[in-house]
Order: C-alpha cells, then structure tokens, then sequence
C-alpha cells in the first residue's frame, strides 16, 4: 500500500513540521504549496493521506475537495485555522475524513482515535435507559483492538442498522431519552475510525440493546495519521 503522504499547504514551516513528525514514523512526504493542481495530484493513486489546508490561494480547500471526492477515495484530513463548528460539519459533509484546527498541536492528531471512542461511549450513555449502564469491553490481538459498547435501549431497527453512520441520521426521538442532537457523533467517529485503518460496526445485542464495535490497528501514534 502506499506510504507517502501529501500536505497541501502554503505555510512552508509548517509542512516541514508535520513532515518531520511522519518521517520520523517511516513515511515518505511530499509538500504541494498552492491549490493549483492540487486535485490532479492528490488523485493519482500514489498517497496513503492528504493533508489538505482550507485557506489556500487561488482555489480553497472545500473546492479541492469536492473535486477531489469525485475522483478519489484517498484519506483527507483538513487543516485549517477556520475552526468553527459550521467549517468542520461542511467540511465533513464534503467527504474529509477529519479536521484539524491551526496553530497545529501533534497532541491532536493523536487524540483522534480516542474521539471515536468518546463518541460512540457518549452515544450508548444517551440511548440506555436511567438506572442501566453502558458496558464497555476492549480485547487486543498482537496487531489489533477491539473496543465494544453497548447500551441497554431499545436498540435499532434491521433496515436502520447502516444507516446510523451516516451524518444526521436519527433513528427517531423515541430512541433518545435526552431528545437532541446532532445526528453527527456516530458519523464522526466512523469517519476517524476509517482514517486511522480501523472500522466500526453496530449491530443489536443478545437481550437488548445496541452494540457498537471499532477495531483499530496498534500502530505507533503517528501510524494512524496514514493507514487507511
């Protein structure tokens, strides 16, 4: 599979910073310092990741997106100091896997795997009813972990059961005790799941329930940056 990695971005000091942190992890990197023929290379089969700035000149990163979204079903992570929430559920709804907010922090590229967990676990807690708890189990391989949650609800229907990864799916309010959200937090961590080389799957317990189970490769922090 590809190990090279491409950072889109006209801040040149900060390609070098990313690119030393991915060298050091075993991955070539190439930098592309404008928007220009940008789609053209991303698309070429050759790269594991793009990391892709929104604030480019001429053509902007949501443009380079969509465009490259109907070529190419390469990795993306946006990187941008455009963080507000309506940048990144665009951006997300564009086909990005995940978004980084400039000044940019390693600490955060590493922390996405456990914003997966975070929200699958926040999902669980919303759905089982008072006075029941959300179980969580995790088992690893030699290469691989398993971490499973499990709510004690209503669970989801067969024919729904696909369809909850998807952004801004609800099942229906009367699934939710608490009523509100966003539809995003199941979107957002199979979207940081499928970025780090992992999946994530749900499907309804024995005796009730929802049962959702990410399996994530036991790479080197900077690995799940670049697997997909």
């Amino acid at each position: 599979m590809p190990r090279v990695i491409l950072i889109v971005d006209d801040d040149r000091e900060l390609c070098e910073l990313v690119g030393e942190l991915l060298r050091a992890e075993g991955f070539d990197v190439e930098a592309h310092h404008t928007g220009e023929g940008a789609v053209e290379l991303a698309a070429g089969g050759r790269f594991a990741l793009v990391i892709l700035d929104v604030m480019l000149p001429v053509q902007n990163g949501f443009e380079i997106l969509r465009a490259l979204r109907n070529r190419s079903a390469v990795p993306v992570i946006l990187l941008t100091a455009r963080g507000e929430d309506i940048d990144r559920i665009v951006g997300l709804e564009i086909g990005a896997d995940d978004y980084l907010p400039k000044p940019f922090n390693s600490r955060a590229a590493l922390g996405h795997r456990r914003r997966a967990i975070e929200n699958v676990v926040r999902n669980g807690s919303r759905y089982t009813p008072e006075g029941t708890s959300v179980d969580i189990s995790v088992a690893t391989t030699t290469t691989h972990a398993r971490i499973v949650v499990r709510d004690h609800g209503p669970g989801v229907p067969p024919e729904e059961i696909d369809r909850i990864f998807l952004p801004f799916h609800r099942v229906g309010a009367s699934r939710d005790r608490n009523s509100g959200g966003t539809g995003l937090g199941l979107s957002i961590a199979a979207r940081a799941a499928g970025v780090h080389g992992g999946t994530i799957r749900a499907r309804n317990a024995d005796g009730g329930g929802l049962e959702v189970a990410i399996d994530l490769p036991l790479y080197k922090a900077l690995h799940s940056l670049a697997v997909s």
